[in-house]
């Protein structure tokens, strides 16, 4: 008995140092975007790009359900028309997101042009973001020691064409009641070009443009900034204690005293 405890000691440190993991990505299929989905062909070069970075993308649903994204880490939506309101979000589907980031998942969601800010404001009024029509163009990446912003340019180029803006409103709170702290990444007008806040264990960010990361090109800054976030989804390596040897040694002994004293 004293073996298999041994044993199984040594495999939870084998599985606590184990490698870290790249994240996976999921989205919604363009049936319900009404134009190109995530992975079909429009944001070709974002998707490229971070799967050479080691990132993998799960096939777009039709449905958000808890059990897709249950099977990702990041869930990524991208500019919506109103075909028929099939961009817009039932009841259970905003509930199992919800839960879902609050679970610790980070949700992105990529606006557009100004004709747009409605049909986006249905998913993201639920996590205390609103997008309001403009038709800025431009923008810079702001200065922060914000994880996501690792390597990315202070005052660089954004890259929006035609955008809308995105501001935060109070009135939204998290599932256990606590408001949120937005914080902002990228400017546009004087305005919120990229927001985001943590929400429970998770985060939610909102892009008020989708052209950084719009065809074979994307914007530099909003690889390295998606980059960071995905990266922030991965399993980190556990470092073995340093006493843990020794710890294993001294049962070992422990073991076979045990052992000696059985068979005498």
């Amino acid at each position: 008995m004293f073996s298999k405890l041994l044993g199984k000691a040594f495999l939870l440190c084998a599985l606590a140092a184990g490698p870290a993991t790249a994240a996976t990505v999921g989205s919604l299929d363009n049936f319900r975007t009404g134009a190109d989905s995530l992975t079909g062909g429009d944001y070709s070069g974002t998707v490229s790009q971070l799967q050479a970075l080691g990132h993998s993308f799960e096939p777009a649903a039709r449905d958000l359900t808890a059990a897709y994204l249950d099977s990702v880490d990041v869930f990524m939506h991208v500019r919506s028309h109103n075909y028929a309101g099939r961009n817009r979000p039932q009841a259970a589907e905003i509930t199992a997101l919800k839960e879902w980031v609050d679970d610790g998942g980070i949700y992105v969601q990529f606006g557009g042009n100004y004709q747009f800010a409605s049909e986006l404001n249905y998913w993201s009024n639920h996590f205390s973001f609103l997008y309001t029509a403009q038709t800025y163009s431009g923008g810079t990446w702001n200065s922060s020691s914000h994880p996501f912003m690792t390597g990315v340019a202070a005052n660089s180029s954004f890259g929006a064409v035609s955008s809308s803006y995105v501001h935060h409103v109070t009135y939204v709170r998290d599932l256990n009641g606590l408001p949120l702290s937005p914080v902002t990444f990228a400017t546009i007008g004087g305005r919120g070009a990229v927001l985001g806040a943590q929400y429970g264990n998770g985060y939610a960010l909102f892009f008020a443009d989708e052209n950084p990361v719009w065809g074979a090109t994307p914007n530099a800054g909003a690889i390295t900034f998606l980059n960071n976030v995905l990266n922030s989804t991965a399993v980190a390596p556990v470092p073995l204690p340093a006493g843990l040897p020794l710890l294993m040694a001294a049962l070992g002994a422990f073991g076979l005293l045990r052992r000696r004293k059985n068979t005498a």
